[in-house]
């Protein structure tokens, strides 16, 4: 149901080291014996960095970097797979390319295997470059890591976190060119859920959505983000929940600035729900700045605009537009107070 509710709604605003060589590397320990694959050269270092130059999968802890460009091969789910904890993925700002927004292969699989192997604890990656994947990056049942410098483009997804994904920072992306910048998706039949993200200092520029918050996201803040030229900047879904977004630049965005859905449960259960019970949960999107220092529009430009719904401020500025909840005229996102002029050291730009 998430991926169906996305698909469908889915710039700036204003140590010193020892190498051995590949052959004594692998006579010694084997390439399975360095968590890789076998014949992916590799090099080993007094500080433990294990090269990588063709795609793999990353079984054993450890610091790996990228050696060169890689091409996403058709027949992996991930172009490199992590399916151990307490990995660190240094990109060192080489390439995984994939064959275009079609493509069906992901840049970076953390834990693939999902629900059959278990959660995994503490990945991290950095300095790195995706492109033409169908997912840049997609974690399943993730504890604790870091997702930071790295530039996605021409994605059907950027970065994907779902299924568990908890108390990850995503910080100093840069998204382009997507489906969506960053999807956070949960399972409302199962209970799966991401929870406790901190979304921070990431530009999400000319996607189909800058950021889904998907269904069962919670205690998660998104801040200092520039939000700029998509088509919608936040897509919120029925199910997620007490989210903090606040102190971004949402800028310039074709359809809305911030868009939360409602839903009756007949919409979602059928004729066998009362008509009178609705699945309503308010956004919290304070602080931000909207394109305008009058603060953001009523989408649809209806001739009395929505209201705050904690203090009745109408939304009637000519910045981005924000949505409309069940109750006719009350927006069902929480806009006041709002920024009256763009914040500085937002977005890949380092903070002061």
């Amino acid at each position: 149901m998430g991926g169906s509710l996305e698909g469908t709604y889915g710039t700036r605003c204003g140590g010193r080291t020892r190498r051995l060589g590949r052959r004594a590397v692998l006579r010694s320990v084997g390439a399975l014996g360095l968590g890789l694959t076998v014949g992916t050269v590799v090099t080993a270092s007094d500080d433990d960095p294990t090269e990588i130059d063709a795609c793999t999968t990353i079984t054993a802890p450890g610091t790996y970097v990228l050696a060169r460009d890689l091409t996403a091969e058709p027949e992996r789910t991930g172009c490199i797979e992590i399916e151990a904890d307490d990995v660190t993925l240094d990109g060192r700002g080489h390439t995984v390319a994939g064959g275009g927004h079609g493509s069906d292969v992901t840049g970076v699989a953390i834990n693939p295997r999902g629900p059959r192997a278990g959660t995994l604890e503490n990945v991290t990656l950095e300095n790195l470059t995706l492109s033409g994947l169908r997912d840049g990056i997609r974690a399943r049942q993730l504890d604790g890591g870091r997702i930071g410098d790295v530039t996605v483009s021409d994605c059907g997804s950027g970065i994907v976190l779902t299924e568990d994904t908890w108390n990850v920072e995503v910080a100093y992306n840069r998204v382009t060119g997507c489906g969506s910048g960053l999807s956070t998706q949960g399972d409302p039949d199962i209970g799966w859920s991401p929870v406790g993200l901190a979304v921070e200092y990431n530009d999400f520029l000319r996607n189909g959505t800058g950021i889904f918050i998907g269904h069962l996201t919670g205690n998660s803040r998104f801040e200092r983000n520039r939000i700029v030229r998509n088509d919608v900047g936040v897509l919120q879904a029925v199910f997620a929940d007490e989210n903090t977004v606040r102190e971004n630049n949402i800028c310039q965005n074709a359809e809305y600035g911030y868009r939360n859905i409602d839903a009756f449960w007949t919409d979602l259960l059928g004729d066998d729900a009362d008509p009178d019970d609705r699945i309503e949960i308010g956004a919290l999107a304070t602080e931000n700045y909207w394109a305008s220092p009058t603060g953001p529009s009523s989408f649809g430009d209806p001739d009395e605009p929505f209201e705050d719904p904690e203090t009745g401020r109408a939304a009637d500025g000519d910045g981005d537009a924000i949505s409309e909840g069940l109750d006719e005229g009350v927006s069902n996102v929480r806009f006041d107070p709002f920024l009256d002029a763009p914040l500085a050291g937002v977005g890949t730009d380092r903070a002061p």
